[in-house]
């Protein structure tokens, strides 16, 4: 309950991105931490890629001296998680380093610097969708809290999955015996 006074909290639950008044509940960190396991085990076998699925959550984890604290639960070792609205307030009157939080890892022994490093380019790649919440979803359409449609959550640009891949140093082959593909050619 006490979720709900943190500011833009919509009640520990997510609003943004749906329609009408449908929300999404939050993984709990350990069924998050299963199905990061069971998606990497099944693109694992199917494409056969070696990879990790990380989790994540825009809600943010904050740095305090060496420790990392959330508001919201977390698998991910190293963080300290279940504070509430305590580790909202610290680190918002503290003006601590904040970055969106990892929920969970196929990896269980992934070091939370790791995780709080890649959770932070994966939410900038995904941006916002339609709002950072159903308040700015809300004004952003003109409309009511309860009036967002399905259709106009389609006109935005939703990007809720990124693939994130570490970068070679410049000069480096992809594979032996490959060229380097050289320096990226702008953004698209």
């Amino acid at each position: 309950l006490l979720a709900a006074l943190m500011w833009g909290s919509e009640g520990g639950i997510d609003a943004s991105n749906l329609p009408f008044s449908l929300v999404s509940i939050p993984l709990e960190p350990g069924l998050a931490a299963r199905l990061a396991s069971q998606l990497k085990e099944r693109v694992s076998s199917e494409l056969g890629v070696c990879l990790s699925v990380l989790i994540v959550d825009s809600d943010r984890t904050y740095k305090l001296g060496p420790l990392y604290i959330s508001p919201r639960p977390t698998a991910i070792r190293g963080i300290i998680g279940r504070l509430g609205i305590l580790a909202y307030v610290l680190g918002n009157a503290l003006r601590l380093k904040s970055f969106p939080t990892p929920v969970a890892s196929s990896e269980p022994d992934m070091r939370p610097e790791v995780a709080l490093r890649l959770a932070s380019v994966a939410s900038r790649a995904m941006g916002h969708g339609a709002g950072r919440d159903v308040w700015e979803m809300a004004s952003r359409f003109g409309v009511g809290l309860t009036e967002v449609t399905w259709e106009m959550l389609e006109s935005v640009e939703h990007r809720p999955v990124v693939l994130v891949r570490p970068l070679r140093p410049r000069g480096r082959s992809a594979r032996p015996g490959r060229p380097s593909p050289g320096p990226p050619q702008g953004r698209s």
